[in-house]
């Protein structure tokens, strides 16, 4: 359900048809088989923990369907103009328009409420649904490689790659997408290297977000296609320095608390 591709009309890349009749989008049916990467990750995740898988499985289930819906309440907000005046779309978010960061928002949201009514620890929870936020980053950027969107600039390199744009056009481009996908799996897998080291409730969840948020930071300074500007930037690249700022501060608050009470522990 997040989009590092803010702004998607996947209206232009149809994979197949179903039954002649209903419109596969490659950029769907991709995150789709993240999403159910994830989910295994996480069941996975519950099991070395002893946690109930089928409870997890639930929370999870809700936690795309917040980010479902903030993904596309924040697409929806940024192009009140056009949805105003076409009401009956706003519910069709298979048509594509789906924010990244509403999504996030929303997922940490749900995460957060159930947490909280089902009286468990955050961090603990954020460490298990992790291998999701993993998933979905890999399968959304693979997605908008395809669907011809988050697209860098052209280059005249050995290592541009051929990158459809948003109107179908090919051209040598810099790999932005695929490099966002190979830069996920190796701070998911740098952090889990040496997650022995950081056991500490939702530190591993804060580091692997700060770090994605650092990468989507970098690669979104590269963008060239369309989508909305604020104070010369994109608005995606100010939204993850929001997100890298608050969890860089929140992952160093927690390892400052578990350092103080390690300390603690000794002198007693």
């Amino acid at each position: 359900m997040i989009l590092l591709s803010s702004w998607y009309d996947c209206s232009v890349d149809i994979a197949f048809s179903l039954f002649n009749q209903i419109p596969i989008h490659s950029f769907s049916l991709i995150l789709g088989i993240g999403v159910l990467i994830g989910l295994h990750g996480v069941i996975n995740e519950a099991l070395v923990e002893g946690n109930d898988t089928n409870l997890y499985l639930n929370f999870t289930l809700l936690i795309l369907l917040g980010s479902l819906l903030g993904g596309r309440a924040a697409y929806i907000g940024l192009h009140w103009a056009y949805f105003q005046q076409h009401l009956d779309e706003i519910l069709r978010f298979w048509l594509g328009g789906l924010g990244w960061v509403g999504a996030l928002g929303g997922g940490i949201i749900t995460l957060t409420i159930i947490a909280l009514l089902r009286g468990r620890h955050f961090g603990d929870m954020c460490d298990t649904i992790l291998p999701l936020l993993t998933a979905m980053t890999i399968s959304i950027w693979l997605g908008c490689w395809v669907a011809g969107t988050a697209y860098g600039p052209k280059v005249d390199a050995w290592w541009g790659i051929p990158v459809q744009d948003m109107r179908g056009d090919v051209s040598i481009r810099w790999p932005l997408q695929p490099l966002g996908a190979l830069l996920t799996v190796g701070i998911s897998w740098g952090i889990s290297a040496f997650w022995s080291k950081l056991h500490t409730p939702g530190l591993r969840f804060a580091l692997t977000l700060a770090g994605i948020s650092l990468m989507q930071l970098g690669l979104s300074a590269l963008r060239v296609d369309p989508g909305p500007f604020w104070n010369g930037a994109r608005l995606d690249l100010w939204a993850a320095l929001v997100f890298f700022t608050s969890s860089t501060l929140i992952a160093i608050m927690i390892y400052m608390k578990a350092y103080t009470h390690l300390l603690i522990s000794e002198k007693s």
